[in-house]
């Protein structure tokens, strides 16, 4: 039998049972959850006609209640102090989904509607007395709700009019409509289930077994000969099922070359890292073996010799923390908290820790924020301030002038912030300024013992600007400086 032939019987099995045992039991169900609406609240519902329209249903429903208020104002119920009978009945009322308001002496002097329900529905409440166009059909829409309204005015004694006004929701369904739907979803959810019970022994039977064919010829692949190719042998369904398991094995083995060029980059890391630990590690030996061969034999010298091997220790563990920082925004470890900062105060509040740092190494800082009050972004405050630290570590690290000057610019535009960061320092070639980001890049003015730069703390500034959605790029000349534009997306 072909599979064809075998998915359609199967197809016939699934369709036409359950629908036969749904239809049987939903007219099971249904009827007694219509004898129960009846009984409940002594209404007839006309069959299944008007069972899910909830407004049909809830006027049969408030004709009841309409009775019981026009009697209790005829009573003169309404009349002097009536405000504990409208709290009697309305909470009799309640259990109909109906809600009782009151308009007395040119104001509500009572209102029934619950505190979550929009009371901004007592504005268009008509005053039956006088012309209202916004009064329609007898129905009303709040915020979340619809409701029928039925105005009965009243007469007092004294002269006086008011009104009693019966609100009925129409946007909920009966208790007992939502408990058939219950049932009906249980009942649905079990036939389904043993369907594909069903479904799953027959295709034990004529599907599975031609399968485990194909999985003798998927040894060969599990044992990793990814070089072997599966021919199709087959011009049924099974004939497509051969070529996905073909479209798998070239996937595999893409994933497998991947993983190859992922281990040449690591080991590229590996020689970048052991360059940069090779210097800092070098001045520490040839600093402790001086101090060993007695060369520091005063105090000064002695002091000038440890501060430079705490300097490189401290230059070692630098560059430590930065690839362990990389390596964890790299694999998406870093956990971002985003909040909604306001541009213009958090970034007044790092251009002062900035100024400080500045000018504590003479350098000096202009800094401009054009942005309004009302400007926020969605942000980690504490990852973005890391991007400011390292564009300004930078700054700071390759100015070659007597008077080192940073510029600070926040700008808001249509869709964005754009934060502008300038420097007078060495500067960059513009083909230089393109590769500033990536990894290990360093140009040849920054790979000495002087600035000592790692080469990922730009690197590391991209992965968190472009975790914020944001882009980031250098513009730069040599011997003029270098800015950095940044561009963050605006809450909008």
């Amino acid at each position: 039998m072909k599979y064809k032939t075998r998915l359609k019987i199967s197809l016939i099995i699934i369709i036409i049972f359950p629908v036969a045992l749904i239809v049987m039991n939903a007219s099971i169900f249904g009827k007694t959850q219509l004898q129960e609406i009846e009984d409940h609240y002594g209404i007839e519902m006309d069959g299944y006609k008007n069972w899910f329209d909830t407004t049909m249903v809830m006027d049969k429903i408030s004709a009841k209640n309409e009775v019981i208020i026009r009697d209790a104002i005829e009573d003169g119920k309404f009349d002097g102090d009536y405000l504990n009978y409208a709290e009697t009945l309305n909470e009799q009322l309640k259990k109909t989904f109906s809600y009782l308001v009151v308009y007395d002496n040119e104001r509500f002097t009572y209102i029934g509607i619950p505190d979550e329900i929009s009371s901004g529905i007592l504005v268009e409440l008509p005053v039956i007395w006088e012309e209202n166009t916004s009064w329609e059909n007898g129905i009303l829409m709040g915020e979340e709700e619809k409701y029928l309204v039925y105005p009965n005015s009243i007469q007092h004694p004294d002269g006086t009019r008011g009104i009693v006004y019966l609100l009925a929701e129409t946007n909920r369904m009966l208790p007992e409509v939502q408990g058939y739907m219950v049932k009906f979803h249980i009942m649905s959810i079990c036939t389904i289930a043993l369907m594909l019970l069903c479904l799953i022994i027959w295709a034990e039977r004529c599907f599975f077994g031609p399968v485990r064919k194909l999985k003798k010829a998927m040894r060969g692949i599990a044992d990793g000969d990814l070089s072997t190719s599966v021919q199709e042998e087959y011009e049924d369904e099974l004939g497509g099922l051969f070529r996905d398991f073909e479209s798998m094995r070239l996937h595999l083995k893409d994933a497998i070359d991947e993983k190859l060029r992922y281990d040449k980059d690591t080991k590229e890391l590996i020689s970048n890292v052991s360059h940069d630990l090779k210097t800092p590690l070098t001045t520490i030996k040839g600093y402790v073996e001086g101090i060993m061969d007695g060369v520091a034999d005063s105090p000064e010298k002695m002091d000038k010799y440890i501060k430079t091997i705490y300097n490189k220790a401290n230059d070692m563990e630098r560059l430590l923390g930065e690839l362990t920082l990389y390596s964890k925004i790299d694999t998406n470890d870093i956990p971002y908290n985003f909040v909604r900062l306001n541009v213009k105060k958090y970034f007044d509040d790092c251009a002062e820790d900035i100024r400080i740092e500045l000018e504590s190494r003479n350098f000096l800082l202009t800094y401009f924020n054009y942005v309004n009050d009302d400007v926020y972004i969605a942000a980690d405050p504490e990852q973005l301030y890391r991007v400011m630290n390292n564009i300004i570590s930078n700054s700071i690290k390759y100015n070659n002038k007597k008077q080192g000057v940073v510029n600070i610019r926040i700008r808001a535009e249509k869709e964005y912030i754009h934060v502008e960061i300038e420097d007078n320092g060495q500067g960059v070639t513009p083909e230089e300024a393109g590769h500033l980001f990536e990894r290990f890049y360093r140009t040849d003015a920054s790979r000495n013992s002087r600035t000592g730069g790692s080469g990922i703390g730009l690197s590391i500034v991209k992965k968190i600007v472009e975790a914020h959605g944001g882009t980031i790029w250098a513009v730069s000349n040599k011997n003029v400086g270098l800015t950095i534009h940044m561009m963050l997306k605006r809450e909008k």
